[in-house]
């Protein structure tokens, strides 16, 4: 039996040899401090919950990594995945003067200079390591470029500006839950935009911004872009398959695309972590940047260094100012508490909260003075980016500020709907160059019709085309004025509709099992102020053509066609 003194003995010798151990591991396994902690880190994300908010911790160490079958690069939350081969030699001489005057290359790479030749004259650039480097190189009156891709060299596809290219600018800004009723906080954009363009009748599909950025970007409704899930799964890990895979959108192009098309620059700045490339959202980006903990101001920043790196372009830019849903930083900083009031409160906890789906939050009182001064706090920011826009000339121009939904303010709840005015009733501004909206202020507008309105605006031959995938209408320039507004939640265990008309509105609720409708659970009616009415009161064509456009919708949606 062993005593007390080998047993002490024994223990201290163990421990002191651990360190030797592991040490002794890491020589044998070539492995460095570094190493280990990257191993337990994704050992650590292996075991998480499959959600998809997690992709930009999972590949944050990773400076190469594949997803969609595409390899990517990202540095400083940068991702590039259209890149030149390795040792592949770059020519290009076709009619190079009389097509382009700039060149602008991204590259990173383990030397200090980038060699690079015009014509027969040798050339260097100056390299940053450790970044993604925004070369812009000029090509008047030059014949033939080239450079060789060596073995450090990650360089992505070159970006050519065309001799005629316009110098036009769209720019989309989504303000995270910015409803109606919250709009009369935006004093400099409201002065930015002018009373005619604000227009006050505009509605969400969806009760969360991934399917409402779904709808912003594919022109089609959540239950056909299918892109409405929580959770994401990786294809593998360690050669296992995991039970499900991420849904990328259904769309065989999407807004960025097709202005890319158009030779728009293309930028996307966000620091919503479910935007990320396991759907695929950086599809057609030229620039695609996660912006961590990015508040309004940085954000801008990103977008006015955008304009001013492609200058010379037209640019298509999306930018997501993320502070009106929360603190985007793990601390607060002073500019979080300039635009909260001076007054004296005695808050008490509520507990006649409604009960809701989890998937929708209510902001209590408290809450609500908080997400209230945050409002105001963006809007005062977003006065440089007006006055940057003010002080700059662009050929064309289209300018949208908008909600991906609203705020369920407890003060205006009226009903237990997920879907409502309250959530559905979105804040949506639009300056451009040639048109005034004074007529539109008040005509349903939905978010999936902002796709189609633009390609009309700036493409009439791809619109033409192509306006039969959307669901979305051309509402924006053109004279069609819709009678109802949809929108939709797909999540949990029902599939839930809304139809509303100017009169009234009515609110279906399905079993929704595997992705699957099955049947209808019940169908209420509310009228325009969301007081609950009887069937019997209501104006029965009212009804029947509620009920014809919300069964049509879900015979034709993808949640019948592919799961039934």
């Amino acid at each position: 039996m062993i005593n007390n003194t080998e047993t002490f003995i024994f223990l201290v010798t163990f421990f002191l040899l651990i360190p030797f151990l592991v040490l002794m591991i890491l020589k044998i396994f070539k492995l460095s401090f570094n190493n280990i902690f990257q191993i337990m880190y994704r050992l650590k994300i292996l075991l998480r919950k499959r959600d998809q908010k997690y992709f930009y911790h999972h590949e944050r160490y990773k400076f190469k990594f594949r997803l969609n079958n595409k390899y990517y690069y990202q540095l400083n939350d940068y991702f590039f995945s259209n890149f030149l081969k390795l040792k592949e030699k770059f020519i290009y001489s076709k009619k190079l003067s009389k097509k382009y005057k700039q060149l602008i290359l991204i590259i990173t790479n383990k030397s200090k200079y980038f060699a690079y030749k015009l014509d027969a004259k040798k050339y260097k650039r100056l390299l940053r390591n450790g970044s993604f480097n925004f070369l812009k190189i000029d090509l008047l009156n030059k014949k033939k470029l080239n450079f060789n891709v060596n073995q450090d060299d990650i360089v992505a596809k070159p970006l050519f500006i065309k001799k005629n290219s316009k110098k036009k600018l769209v720019l989309l800004l989504m303000v995270d839950g910015l409803g109606n009723d919250i709009t009369q906080l935006l004093k400099n954009t409201n002065k930015y935009f002018g009373s005619n363009n604000r227009l006050q009748n505009a509605w969400c599909n969806a009760e969360w911004t991934l399917p409402s950025y779904g709808n912003l970007v594919t022109g089609k409704y959540s239950s056909n872009h299918m892109c409405f899930k929580d959770l994401s799964y990786y294809a593998s890990y360690f050669g296992l398959k995991t039970p499900e895979r991420q849904v990328t959108l259904n769309t065989e192009k999407n807004i960025f695309e097709y202005f890319k098309d158009q030779d728009f620059i293309t930028g996307s700045y966000s620091p919503y972590f479910r935007i990320n490339p396991t759907y695929e959202h950086d599809k057609g980006v030229d620039v695609f940047k996660f912006c961590r903990e990015n508040s309004t101001d940085e954000i801008i920043d990103n977008v006015i260094s955008h304009l001013e790196m492609f200058d010379e372009a037209s640019n298509f830019i999306y930018a997501h100012l993320f502070d009106t849903h929360g603190v985007t930083k793990e601390h607060s900083r002073v500019a979080e508490y300039t635009d909260l009031p001076d007054k004296n409160y005695l808050f008490q906890e509520n507990t006649n909260k409604i009960k809701l789906s989890n998937a929708v939050a209510i902001k209590d009182h408290y809450e609500t003075i908080d997400r209230e001064a945050s409002f105001a706090a963006a809007d005062k920011k977003l006065k440089v980016l007006f006055d940057y826009l003010n002080l700059n000339k662009f050929n064309d121009y289209t300018i949208l500020l908008f909600g991906d939904h609203g705020t369920r303010l407890q003060k205006n709840i009226k009903t237990g709907n997920l879907l409502s005015k309250n959530r559905n009733h979105i804040g949506l501004y639009i300056k451009d160059k040639k048109i005034n909206f004074k007529n539109k202020k008040n005509n349903f507008i939905e978010t999936v019709d902002i796709l189609p309105s633009l390609l009309f605006r700036f493409d009439r031959a791809k619109f033409k085309k192509n306006f039969k995938k959307f669901d979305g209408k051309n509402t924006l320039y053109s004279n069609f004025k819709k009678q109802s507004v949809l929108s939709e939640s797909v999540f949990g265990k029902e599939y839930q509709i809304q139809i509303k008309s100017k009169k009234l509105y009515s609110y279906s609720v399905y079993h929704l099992k595997d992705s699957n409708i099955k049947k209808l659970k019940y169908t209420n009616y509310f009228d325009k102020n969301e007081n609950r009415i009887n069937l019997d009161s209501i104006d029965k064509k009212e009804v029947l053509n509620l009920n014809k456009i919300r069964k049509k919708h879900v015979k034709s949606n993808k949640l019948i066609k592919e799961f039934s």
